[in-house]
């Protein structure tokens, strides 16, 4: 891009600067500031459409331009009085030059230099630009959520340090501690939870409002939940058993935990609504003894098979496969002869 708008190499890669867009034909000037690298700032011009210099260096072709630097600083507030210096110096406002006079630019620029805190760490920043910095978070997001724009950013609120108290009262719901039925860990907010977790601050919104019932699987209220409120979410707590290999377990998420299975599946197989997952069936273990029958003297559950190889019987197919690490679906088809083997192994029913 030097071969467009000269920047010497000693310069091309500061940061922190005041730089200069000299128009070779006229003179004009476009008084700009950067934290960036030098040459990434001045190929945002080459590639805008926003600002006045944008659009004229489009128009007029980027070798009609040099540019230059006026000032190397240490800070953001000093980047906004040595930038006003300058343009002050070079009076090249429109239509002396091509900084725009925008009071919005302005008010921007002076917004970014204001502390802001954010609501979920309690961490104070010394601007916009240094938690931008701190968070990932875009800094044009954290102003807007602390205009009042925007919700929030990156699962984060922010509010100018010097907003008033009743300002400030109204985030504190932000940090109201939740907990997750399944695991019974607390969280100390949304925040908090999102980031151990992995889940959407969104959505773990959403289910604590009880909007949705659950996001990835759990269930979340807020702390301060009555008891018999939580009894809502009892049946997630239900123990399961597995019928092939008799093993019980605490709750559906434990089985599926345990079982690499989707506790989805788990669900609807208790619930009556899928005859199998992941190849094992299913029941919840409170449930009376009439209707166990369905689940334990069913012969198609607990058909026996044999390896031909190893001629080592298995109780059932879904036991051979958890034993062999092997899909219980194919078995079940070497079995029916649907197919020759799996896993290099043939099966047989023996009876």
């Amino acid at each position: 891009m030097g071969k467009c708008i000269a920047i010497h190499p000693s310069i091309a890669n500061r940061s922190n600067v005041i730089y200069i867009i000299i128009h070779r034909k006229t003179g004009c000037v476009y008084i700009g500031q950067t934290r960036q690298k030098l040459s990434d700032r001045i190929r945002s011009h080459y590639n805008g459409k926003n600002q006045f210099v944008d659009r004229i260096i489009r128009a007029e072709g980027r070798d009609a331009f040099e540019v230059g630097v006026l000032d190397f600083c240490n800070s953001q507030q000093e980047l906004n009085e040595r930038e006003q210096f300058w343009i002050k110096y070079f009076n090249c406002t429109i239509p002396h030059g091509f900084n725009s006079t925008n009071s919005a630019r302005l008010m921007s620029r002076a917004s970014n230099s204001r502390r802001v805190l954010c609501i979920e760490t309690s961490i104070e920043y010394s601007s916009i630009a240094e938690a931008a910095r701190q968070t990932g978070a875009l800094s044009t997001a954290i102003s807007r959520v602390c205009r009042g724009d925007l919700k929030t950013t990156h699962r984060l609120h922010f509010v100018f340090v010097n907003n008033s108290a009743d300002e400030l009262k109204r985030f504190s719901q932000k940090k109201r501690p939740i907990l997750c039925i399944e695991t019974g860990k607390s969280y100390e907010s949304i925040a908090e939870a999102a980031r151990q977790t992995g889940l959407l601050a969104s959505t773990l919104s959403e289910v604590c409002n009880g909007k949705i019932k659950t996001t990835g699987g759990f269930n979340f209220v807020f702390a301060d939940t009555p008891e018999d409120e939580r009894q809502i979410f009892a049946p997630n707590n239900r123990r399961v058993l597995c019928i092939e290999t008799n093993i019980e377990y605490i709750s559906i998420r434990k089985a599926a935990q345990q079982l690499g299975i989707s506790h989805h599946s788990i669900s609807k197989v208790c619930n009556g609504k899928q005859g199998t997952a992941g190849g094992l069936h299913f029941r919840f273990a409170d449930i009376p003894v009439e209707e166990q029958n369905q689940f334990e003297y069913n012969p198609k559950f607990r058909r026996t098979i044999r390896c031909i190889e190893s001629n080592v019987v298995y109780d059932s197919i879904a036991i051979a496969a958890c034993k062999l690490g092997l899909s219980p679906q194919l078995i079940s088809s070497v079995c029916r002869g649907k197919r020759k083997t799996t896993g290099g192994l043939h099966f047989e029913y023996v009876d």
